[in-house]
């Protein structure tokens, strides 16, 4: 039996008419994946700048406590993705959401029954 991808015509991504480049890249909802179209070769890195990123969809953080340790979870809305690392036990269960194009978090409280508790703080977060 023959493989059946043997006849598909092998296409190198880095010919890909340039002009195009700047409108895929645009509709790419996440930033993860902008920053992998710019890693894919030189042309596609050049057709596109970083001060032209797409408009970026909200991320959510979610804050857990496991005995003494802590994990936050980033899911990243457009792809449904979760991103998640551990780290030492924080006091609360919490909820931190960036306002779409802002560096702003506003965190909030979730009790051992999930409901959402008062506005805690807001901060912005600094690069």
């Amino acid at each position: 039996m023959a493989n059946k991808c043997s006849s598909v015509p092998k296409f190198d991504w880095a010919e890909l008419n340039l002009d195009l480049l700047p409108f895929i890249a645009h509709k790419l909802g996440d930033a993860i994946d902008f920053i992998r179209f710019r890693a894919v070769c030189k042309k596609w890195r050049s057709a596109t700048n970083l001060s032209d990123k797409p408009p970026q969809l909200p991320w959510l953080m979610m804050l857990t406590k496991y005995h003494d340790m802590a994990e936050v979870c980033f899911h990243a809305l457009p792809s449904g993705k979760i991103f998640s690392l551990s780290f030492l036990n924080h006091r609360d269960y919490s909820v931190a959401y960036n306002r779409k194009g802002s560096n702003e978090f506003q965190f909030y409280e979730i009790d051992e029954e999930c409901n959402l508790k008062d506005f805690i703080k807001k901060f912005v977060a600094h690069n």
